[in-house]
């Protein structure tokens, strides 16, 4: 039986990935080296899928793919930055402020 999703908020799936994990008890296995390693992984189940040709988005089940290891990507970043008690949104927001600052559009066209 699936269930039907309904879209959510960052803050929503935050609590979602806290609740999966906690229910668990995965905190203990949470440290900062874990979860980069599990980051590294995961980034390189990306690569897989375009390895030796280029993604086909036309196609729903490798974009599904594709997807489910983007989502693994996002979940393992947002525990690492749950491990060091980063808000990892307000580090988002001040990295594309510095990157504005370092790449103005007046000097990128």
């Amino acid at each position: 039986m699936s269930k039907k999703r309904q879209k959510k908020n960052y803050r929503e799936i935050v609590a979602l990935i806290n609740e999966f994990s906690n229910a668990r008890d995965w905190e203990k296995h949470h440290t900062p080296r874990n979860l980069a390693v599990s980051i590294a992984i995961e980034a390189a189940e990306i690569l897989e899928h375009i390895q030796w040709h280029e993604l086909n988005l036309e196609d729903r089940s490798k974009r599904e793919q594709f997807g489910s290891e983007l989502a693994d990507v996002f979940i393992y970043l947002q525990l690492l930055a749950k491990s060091i008690d980063l808000d990892l949104l307000e580090a988002v927001q001040d990295k594309l402020i510095l990157n504005e600052q370092r790449f103005p559009v007046t000097k990128s066209k």
